[in-house]
């Protein structure tokens, strides 16, 4: 794997992952009693809506960027990774993955690693 593509496979990862954990977090949170801030706690927020923009948007992206595969192998590592951030950041994940999910999907756009 070129070290570029690996870069910008990195950069999508995290994209996926943010996205994942701005969507799911609300339900996940609550089942638990952990706090979930304003900015996500609605089904049609800004936030998570944008968060899907930005996973299928992504998925699209490393489709057309990458190979046909990529998208298969993002799409279960994002959520597990996730899953793992949500496990381990529990409520303060949602700061970190607002902050790195919007970078992340603005280096995606910009092509950043191209």
């Amino acid at each position: 794997m070129d070290s570029i593509l690996g870069v910008r496979v990195i950069v999508f990862l995290t994209t996926i992952a943010c996205a994942f954990s701005l969507i799911s977090y609300p339900d996940y949170a609550q089942a638990r009693g952990w706090r979930v801030g304003a900015l996500i706690d609605k089904d049609t927020g800004w936030v998570r809506i944008g968060s899907l923009v930005a996973l299928v948007g992504t998925l699209i992206i490393s489709f057309l960027e990458g190979s046909w595969w990529h998208p298969i192998v993002l799409l279960p590592s994002g959520w597990g990774a996730a899953y793992a951030s949500v496990r381990l950041l529990r409520e303060a994940v949602q700061a970190v993955a607002l902050l790195g999910g919007s970078l992340a999907w603005i280096l995606t756009l910009s092509g950043f690693g191209r």
